[in-house]
């Protein structure tokens, strides 16, 4: 009754060893990277390797006072030593290992010194070029870090590659301005190639500058009609301007001129889902299944679509056939789960839900395992795996405290389920997700105490928390005889969510409460129509009910009773009046 507004649908000799034990210590990381430079030194995918000089003892001993002074704390000799020893031994790999330690210690004028020297000591190094280039920009220094970026075109040679990298690097930038005045200043020496037109239109895109990006594709499509990677990219860009009919007619005008077009189609079946087009996308996604049978996202793609059409049976097939081929099998397994929990077939669900190892879903098919071990009265063991989580993944222990809440909640275990959130709240005193979940047991306990000391110590800090507010308001209505306050407060969280049904709902019973039953008729009914939830019907029914509207009322529960998964709360209402 109490639950939160909103769904939930079915984120790398002596010197190398001591080296690489000292890395350790300081998150090499933290420098900017290649081909993938995040904006104030985010960590790269894989760090580059440094390549050393042959190394003797003095300069053994001096690695090793810069990398005890940087343990230390001591950034700036560690930096003097690295940036000596590399410009007196034109060693690279000691410059990039002090320009590490720069940016670690976000010495901007120390990071730039530090770069310099290893771009100069390594000048085809791509590695070091886009940590100079990034450094300089960064320094708003925007022609010095072009005339850098430069290099990556010379060095790379490819012109698809190189900008797809220029591309990446200025793509993840804060100075998105600045970023762009880089790029087109490095396209200034190749105007008219297709890569560097398009890549100016993809760094507008990931920037934000969605109408620029609009106008570098457009003028691009009308000279190549038939580059699918343009047209492709422009119906994204359409999209995202929110201009879906053009995006649609540009990738049908191009399908039918190039049919073959499968990275097109994808897009295309992908728009069609964007406008829950379900049965046109699933005919596109059907046709690259069967023009190429291990084309696994369209197969994906196209069970999604399935189960969006409750074509459960379908679904199913291609979802088996992705975990036979070993494609996108941690997925397809989470919502075979799914399909086998429909069917009630726990045992075949348990099954899939264990072979999602990794991925997205990993988490979500395990909290679903530890459901069903639950549903099984195998609680011991169902609670012992959500523990067992909450060690694995500690950044979702409020979710996970949560789920182990619910099924001691499900299991009538009501003792056990306040003792799992005030644990919690222990470490963890002001979270309003595990105040809210204690105080919604503390209510199936009928203990208004509990629940509105938790509710009230959300509203001390949250006071326009909408849920907090309807759940004590209704709770008061429902179980005391304080109906002006709950009216109150329920007027409260009206304000906040005019067009809740839980919280309309809880309107019309605070009315009925206080014998205001023609505007409680009035709420109820409004809640009904926005969505015919069965505790809604059960009141309304009710209403109606001591109105003398008999047959009304008992049109509106049999209604309810139809919708409803759980029957028994309109059955006692049903029982209670009719007796």
């Amino acid at each position: 009754r109490w639950r939160v507004s909103g769904s939930r649908t079915f984120a790398a000799a002596a010197a190398a060893l001591l080296l690489a034990g000292c890395a350790a210590n300081l998150p090499q990381e933290d420098t900017p990277a290649p081909e993938q430079v995040e904006a104030q030194a985010q960590p790269p995918v894989v760090p580059p390797k440094p390549v050393y000089a042959p190394l003797d003892g003095e300069v053994l001993y001096k690695i090793m006072v810069a990398e005890v002074a940087a343990r230390r704390g001591e950034m700036r000799v560690a930096m003097d030593h690295y940036y000596d020893t590399a410009k007196t031994r034109r060693d690279p790999g000691l410059a990039e290992r002090g320009t590490r330690i720069a940016v670690y210690a976000q010495n901007r004028e120390q990071s730039l010194r530090h770069a310099q020297l290893w771009a100069e000591l390594s000048p085809n190094s791509l590695e070091a070029v886009q940590v100079l280039g990034a450094l300089k920009l960064r320094q708003d220094q925007i022609g010095p870090s072009a005339e850098t970026l430069k290099r990556v075109r010379q060095i790379e040679k490819a012109p698809g590659p190189s900008y797809a990298r220029l591309v990446n690097l200025l793509g993840r930038e804060k100075n998105r301005s600045g970023a762009m005045s880089v790029l087109k200043k490095i396209v200034e020496a190749e105007p008219d190639l297709l890569e560097a037109r398009f890549a100016i239109a993809e760094l507008a895109s990931r920037t934000g500058l969605m109408p620029l990006a609009d106008a570098e594709l457009t003028k691009l499509n009308e000279q190549y009609p038939d580059n699918e990677r343009v047209v492709e990219y422009r119906a994204r860009v359409l999209q995202s301007l929110n201009k879906s009919t053009e995006a649609r007619e540009l990738l049908e005008g191009f399908l039918a001129r190039n049919p073959n077009a499968q990275r097109a189609r994808m897009s295309y079946g992908r728009l069609l889902v964007g406008e829950r087009r379900f049965e046109e996308a699933a005919t596109t996604f059907a046709t690259l299944v069967e023009a190429d049978d291990n084309a696994a996202d369209a197969r994906y793609a196209l069970a999604i679509v399935y189960m969006q059409l409750r074509n459960y049976k379908a679904a199913g097939e291609n979802f088996q056939s992705l975990v036979d081929r070993g494609q996108r099998r941690y997925e397809a397994s989470y919502y075979l789960g799914q399909l086998a929990e429909r069917d009630d077939n726990e045992e075949e669900a348990l099954a899939a839900y264990r072979r999602v190892e990794r991925g997205e879903f990993a988490l979500n098919a395990q909290i679903r395992a530890a459901n069903l071990l639950a549903r099984q009265k195998q609680l011991t063991s169902a609670r012992s795996s959500l523990q067992n989580l909450r060690r694995l993944y500690p950044s979702e222990a409020v979710r996970l405290y949560r789920a182990e809440g619910d099924i001691l909640v499900r299991s009538e275990q009501l003792d056990e389920a306040m003792a799992v959130y005030s644990d919690a709240l222990e470490s963890k005193p002001q979270n309003t997700d595990l105040l809210y979940a204690r105080a919604m047991v503390a209510a199936r306990a009928d203990n208004i105490k509990n629940l509105e000391r938790d509710l009230r110590d959300i509203l001390s800090r949250e006071p326009d928390n909408a849920d907090a507010l309807n759940a004590l308001g209704y709770t008061l209505a429902d179980k005391t005889t304080r109906y002006d306050e709950a009216y109150a407060l329920i007027q409260r969280a009206v304000k906040i969510k005019p067009d809740d049904h839980y919280v309309i709902d809880s309107l019309g019973w605070v009315l009925y409460r206080l014998k205001r039953y023609e505007e409680a008729v009035v709420q109820l009914r409004r809640a009904w129509n926005i969505r015919a939830d069965a505790e809604v019907g059960a009141h309304l029914g009710e209403v109606l009910w001591v109105m003398g509207k008999k047959d009304e009322a008992r049109q509106i529960w049999k209604e309810a009773l139809d919708a409803a998964a759980d029957k028994q709360k309109i059955a006692d209402v049903i029982k209670r009046l009719t007796e």
